[in-house]
Parts: structure tokens; C-alpha cells; sequence
């Protein structure tokens, strides 16, 4: 208590502090570490992105998706192996998007959406995305595709994994177009350019 007491007095000014009015909020704030935005959060919770996207891409960012080498990590007895392309160790790294597999569906998504940034590393697609002069609401599109990827990616590999599924590139880019594409035409903001409404109605 004397410790705590002599820390209050270094934090708090108090001849400012008998004037004020004292907020519980304040004094959590005071001994708060300061927070640290992490530079991709406003890509992962995007408006324009289905929340349960957001969910899964904020882990991936995080590492904290249950891929294999994790569980094995864990003790877990399991292949180990990327189930989309069975060649590489299964790390969230490779699974987004150094696996030949979801690479190619990045590519397609890349093409359809006449996007030319040359990196296919999850991070470096939205640092990219957030630093780019694109319209906000072109960036949201953008990010709403990478995001939708990386949730049918994941998806994909949990049905191969739980259901003896196949992978099908094919089936991820296209519920990936369809999903972006609904949720966008639902939340459509109000204020969007004509040319970007137009090109965003002619994917």
C-alpha cells in the first residue's frame, strides 16, 4: 500500500486533481500502458467485411489459427502437411499464402479484381492495401477480398481435414467473389464515387 501510495503521487498532479471531478475511467487510464494500434486492425475490421471474415483474419495476423504445427506443438498427434497443395509443413504463413494452392486462388482474385500489387504475403497485402492512394471505398473492397479468401482458405482446409473433403480452387474463389459481393451490395456506403460504384457493379 505504501508502494501504491508513493506511485500516485509521482502520476497525479494534485492540485489539478482537487478541482476535478474523478472518473473511475481516469485513474484505470493513468496506470494503463499506453496502447500500442496495430497497423493492419482497420483492414481486419473493415466495414465492408463479413464480421466472421474479420474474426478469422485477425488470428491469422495474430498466428493464433490451430494449424498443424501448432497442434503438434501441443503434443498433438497429427500429418503435419498442408492438406491444399500435401507438399509443405501446414504454418499459417504458408497456408496465406505461400501454398501453391491458395496462391492461385489469390491470383485469380488478384486478376478479377484488376489489382497489380506483386506481393502475396497476407501482411504485406494489407500494409499494402492501407498505404495504397486508392479510393476508401476501392481499399475496402480490396480488403474485403483478401479477407474472404483467407475465411474460405481456412474453411476449405477444415472440411478437407473434419469431412474428407477435396480441395476445390475453384469453389473458394468463387464463394469468395459471391460473398464480398453481397455483403458489399447490403452495406454499400452512401457516399461512393460513380466510377467506383461502376466498377465495383461490373465484377
Amino acid at each position: 500500500m505504501v508502494a501504491l501510495k508513493d506511485h500516485i503521487r509521482d502520476k497525479v498532479d494534485f492540485d489539478t486533481f482537487h478541482k476535478q471531478k474523478y472518473h473511475v475511467a481516469a485513474g484505470y487510464k493513468m496506470f494503463s500502458l499506453p496502447i500500442t494500434r496495430l497497423q493492419w486492425s482497420k483492414e481486419a475490421w473493415s466495414r465492408l467485411n463479413i464480421p466472421k471474415h474479420s474474426v478469422i483474419v485477425w488470428l491469422a495476423m495474430l498466428n493464433r489459427l490451430k494449424t498443424q504445427d501448432r497442434l503438434l506443438k501441443f503434443g498433438m498427434q497429427v500429418q503435419g502437411t498442408c492438406c491444399l497443395c500435401e507438399m509443405e509443413p501446414e504454418t499459417c504463413k504458408h497456408l496465406f499464402f505461400e501454398c501453391s494452392v491458395a496462391e492461385n486462388c489469390l491470383q485469380v482474385l488478384k486478376l478479377w479484381l484488376s489489382w497489380f500489387a506483386q506481393t502475396s504475403s497476407l501482411q504485406q497485402l494489407l500494409k499494402w492495401i492501407g498505404k495504397s492512394k486508392l479510393s476508401k471505398f476501392k481499399k475496402g473492397v480490396y480488403t474485403a477480398a483478401i479477407v474472404g479468401l483467407v475465411y474460405n482458405i481456412w474453411k476449405s482446409r477444415n472440411e478437407i481435414i473434419w469431412q474428407n473433403g477435396r480441395v476445390n480452387p475453384t469453389r473458394i474463389v468463387e464463394e469468395t467473389k459471391w460473398n464480398i459481393k453481397a455483403r458489399i451490395d447490403r452495406v454499400m456506403p452512401k457516399k461512393v464515387k460513380p466510377k467506383d460504384r461502376e466498377w465495383f457493379l461490373l465484377l
